[in-house]
Order: C-alpha cells, then sequence, then structure tokens
C-alpha cells in the first residue's frame, strides 16, 4: 500500500487539474492505467503491437518516457509507477528516457511520484534528456542513473510565454511565476546532481548541453551504460568521477 507521505502529494498533484484525492481513489489510479490500457483490445478484441510491446516492457518493470512529456504521457507514467508500485514495493523500475522536455506542471507530477514510492527507480537516458527531462533523469536513485554512450542532456531555464497575458499586471505575475520555477527546478537538480545551486543557476541563463561524460561530471547521472534495456543494472559500465560543487 502507498505512503500517506504519497496520498499528500497526489493530492498537491492533482491539485494542477482541480481534482479531489482520497485515500481509495490513490489506490484505484494505481490500477486505472492497466484498465485503461485493455480499452482498446476490448472493442476490438485484438492488441496492436505498441501494445503488446508495452506490456512486455512493464511485465519486466520498465517504464519509457519518450517525447514530449504532456499531461497524457504524464498519466500514463504515474500509473504505471503506482501499478508497479502496489505489485512489489521493493522491486526497482527501470525509467528508460528519450525526451526534449515538456510541460513542467507534468513532469513535476512524475518527478513527485518517483520520490514518494518505495520502488527504487532506475533512470537511464538514450537519444536525449533535455530540460524537464533533465530533472527527472537525475531524480533516479543514486548510483542508478545510466546514460547511453551518445546521449545528451540539456539543462536550461523555464521558457517564458505570454499567451494570453493581456494586461501588465497579469504580465508581472507571470514574470514571478517564472522566476520561483526557474529557482524551483534549479533548486531540484542541485539536490539530485550534487552540483551547487549557485552553479545550477548560472548554467540555466542558457541552453546548456552535455555529453554523456559532462553530465556525470555534473552528477545529472552516475555511469554510463551500454544496454539502455538493461539500464544501470548493466554490468558493462563506464565510471566517470562526478566534480565536487563549488
Amino acid at each position: 500500500m502507498a505512503s500517506v507521505g504519497l496520498f499528500g502529494s497526489l493530492r498537491r498533484i492533482a491539485c494542477y487539474a482541480g481534482m479531489s484525492l482520497t485515500a481509495a481513489t490513490v489506490f484505484q489510479h494505481g490500477t486505472a492505467w492497466a484498465e485503461k490500457s485493455k480499452s482498446s483490445e476490448s472493442k476490438s478484441g485484438v492488441k496492436s503491437m505498441q501494445e503488446l510491446f508495452y506490456q512486455q516492457l512493464l511485465a519486466r518493470r520498465i517504464i519509457m518516457v519518450n517525447g514530449r512529456i504532456d499531461e497524457s504521457l504524464a498519466e500514463r507514467v504515474v500509473g504505471q509507477l503506482l501499478y508497479l508500485q502496489m505489485q512489489n514495493g521493493n522491486e526497482p523500475v527501470t525509467m528508460l528516457i528519450n525526451s526534449g522536455g515538456g510541460a513542467v506542471h507534468s513532469a513535476m507530477a512524475i518527478h513527485d511520484v518517483m520520490q514518494q514510492i518505495s520502488a527504487p527507480v532506475h533512470t537511464t537516458c538514450y537519444g536525449r534528456a533535455e530540460s524537464a527531462a533533465s530533472i527527472l533523469l537525475s531524480a533516479g536513485e543514486k548510483g542508478q542513473r545510466c546514460i547511453s554512450p551518445m546521449s545528451r542532456v540539456m539543462i536550461h531555464q523555464p521558457s517564458r510565454s505570454s499567451a494570453g497575458k493581456s494586461t501588465a499586471k497579469d504580465s508581472m505575475v507571470a514574470a514571478t511565476e517564472l522566476d520561483r520555477l526557474n529557482t524551483q527546478l534549479a533548486k531540484l537538480l542541485s539536490d539530485h546532481s550534487g552540483t551547487s545551486l549557485e552553479e545550477i543557476l548560472a548554467l540555466f541563463t542558457k541552453d546548456t548541453y552535455l555529453t554523456a561524460n559532462d553530465a556525470i561530471k555534473k552528477g545529472i547521472v552516475d555511469k554510463i551504460c551500454t544496454n539502455p534495456l538493461l539500464g544501470a543494472v548493466d554490468e558493462k559500465t563506464t565510471k566517470v568521477e562526478p566534480e565536487k560543487a563549488k
């Protein structure tokens, strides 16, 4: 059963969508994704190759964060995390990440659940982990954050959007919120990586691209892996010493 801390976290996450979560609905949410994933099969009687593919990965406790992070992807990933937590709260979950980022609130929904469940989440970057996806990569279990040799990481501050800001006051409120969010994300990355907050904020001033070795030096990941499906449990890994926080 999920912890009280998980319930509280998910209540906060639900506020993004104006929902109200009780302990019972939190438990139900863990199986909701599994039931939802069966809907197309029940209608057609046949599973698509993609459904079979994800089913086989989930059976091996592998979750994919692939493409833009939005509410739909966050719903699937959160549902899978809770489902695997209820199946076995001690066995690791491998999260494969290949994403250019996306909506911050959707990424933070995934992040908060990763931190609250008892099952350790091993993160592996294959391809890229940029923007909000880099936060998810760094949020994996310490010592079990892996990156494939040719992958890259990109970190930067959240982007500003003026859409829908009809007044100067609205624009000021949006700018204040952006500054708060920038500091919050920088602190998260600093906490997960061990790199000082000052250095992270300096790196956030522009799009900062990191090679696999650079990402290790900054503490975002722990090692290079040669087999993304095995992720951090792959025995063939290359370790690079992280830089000490200045």
